[in-house]
């Protein structure tokens, strides 16, 4: 067996009403599991940003831990082109940090990394990234038509997958033995983000389908959390019914873990923009809240294990949870007869 030792806060209601982290009880815990049988090969270990394309030192740092982390990949939860999703800010607030890992790179940032190299740069959106089109500047009464996101397709042409939409705003992809399903959570997106819309049922159909031992499901928006104006209750899908793993978001900007359903909804909005925010709401679900300073998730994962971390620009690890693999839905059993 292995023993994963992680921090866990012990947290009170005083809390609701601070708007910085204050001092607080700290419980180890130890958590114990099988040793996994996968060999080293059979492992992957990626990288979470979320909330980050603000350029400046908090990104810078955050970049510089990640790059020295030697990740296989990175994953982004979205805003990742603050403030207004412009096009001339694009290459300031994202190529500047990760030309290096985006393939094929269309920016103008001088990379070190082949041409011909492998993508291993896998963003999500966010609503900053819907705020432009290109190459028409922002304003209120065009906000969110649909040609808003041009600027990021154009950023990103086939980079990651182009999805159902054609265009890469949601799409899914596999990486060892994790099965990444990333979503457009913006109410923008014209496939929709309510029950029975295109997005939807794609959603709810790649999920079922897959037989990865691991399903990944990341977006931007928080269907819970613990900051009320950020609460995005339009994507609570049923992803633990359809198979998750665990889901990944951003658009607030702490870190958080908190479980529903016996899910993981784990929250980090700490990737690189300027302010930091604190909780003001209660959740029932809440198991975990940091927001201290700035960082980016870790994972490690096997054909049985998802290990993953949360490490601040300090080189502190905050939280870290262990994840088994869970029966994929098209392998489930059927209830019996009561």
């Amino acid at each position: 067996t292995v023993s994963v030792l992680y921090w866990q806060q012990h947290l009170s209601s005083e809390r609701l009403s601070e708007r910085s982290m204050l001092p607080t009880t700290l419980v180890l815990v130890a958590v114990v599991v099988a040793a996994p049988t996968a060999t080293v090969a059979d492992e992957i270990g990626f990288a979470v940003i979320g909330d980050y394309g603000r350029a400046g030192d908090a990104e810078q740092d955050v970049a510089t831990m990640v790059k020295a982390a030697g990740p296989d990949f990175i994953v982004t939860l979205g805003d990742n082109n603050y403030p207004n999703g412009l096009w001339e800010n694009i290459d300031a607030n994202i190529g500047a940090y990760y030309a290096d890992w985006i393939r094929p790179f269309h920016g103008n940032v001088t990379t070190t990394v082949a041409r011909d190299a492998p993508n291993r740069f896998f963003p999500a959106m966010g609503n900053h990234d819907w705020n432009s089109a290109l190459p028409v500047p922002n304003s209120n009464p065009v906000r969110y038509r649909g040609d808003m996101s041009l600027a990021y397709v154009r950023y990103f042409a086939n980079v990651t997958p182009a999805g159902p939409s054609g265009f890469g705003r949601y799409y899914d992809f596999q990486r060892g033995p994790v099965h990444f399903i990333c979503i457009d959570s913006h109410h923008a997106e014209p496939d929709g983000t309510t029950p029975g819309t295109e997005q939807y049922e794609w959603a709810r159909r790649t999920l079922q389908a897959s037989t990865a031992p691991h399903r990944v499901v990341y977006f931007h928006h928080t269907p819970y959390t613990t900051f009320e104006s950020h609460v995005s209750p339009w994507m609570r899908w049923p992803f633990a019914e359809w198979g998750a793993t665990v889901v990944l978001n951003g658009h607030v900007h702490y870190y958080e873990r908190l479980k529903v359903d016996g899910l993981f909804y784990l929250v980090n909005g700490l990737g690189g923009t300027t302010n930091i925010y604190g909780p003001n709401i209660a959740s029932p679900y809440e198991e975990f809240f940091y927001n201290t300073t700035w960082g980016a998730q870790f994972v490690t994962a096997n054909e049985t294990t998802m290990l993953i971390s949360f490490r601040n620009i300090l080189g502190q690890t905050i939280d870290t949870v262990i994840v088994p693999a869970r029966t994929p839905y098209s392998q489930r059993r059927p209830a019996g007869p009561a």
